[in-house]
């Protein structure tokens, strides 16, 4: 079963204003364990009673998916270059 949840934290009032920080819980529940991952989302907000939504840029997440497609296309590429030595001899 796959979760993808929208998790908000307590406001806090700053300068008349109430900040709210929302982040997203993703996981993956199996019957051996889960696999959770909380990454921010965005702040929420409250000014004069108008809601406005900032979203936060996940840098680590950016990265972390940079690096693993990174990893594919070297091994499909070294996949291929084995495959044309074999055929070649």
């Amino acid at each position: 079963m796959i979760l993808d949840r929208k998790l908000n934290s307590e406001a806090l009032t700053v300068n008349g204003n109430h900040l709210t920080l929302q982040s997203q819980k993703i996981g993956i529940k199996h019957r051996l364990g889960e696999f959770v991952w909380i990454r921010p989302a965005a702040v929420l907000v409250e000014r004069d009673g108008l809601v406005s939504r900032i979203p936060i840029l996940d840098v680590t997440r950016i990265l972390t998916l940079f690096l693993w497609s990174l990893t594919l296309a070297f091994a499909v590429f070294q996949l291929g270059i084995f495959r044309k030595r074999r055929n070649v001899t």
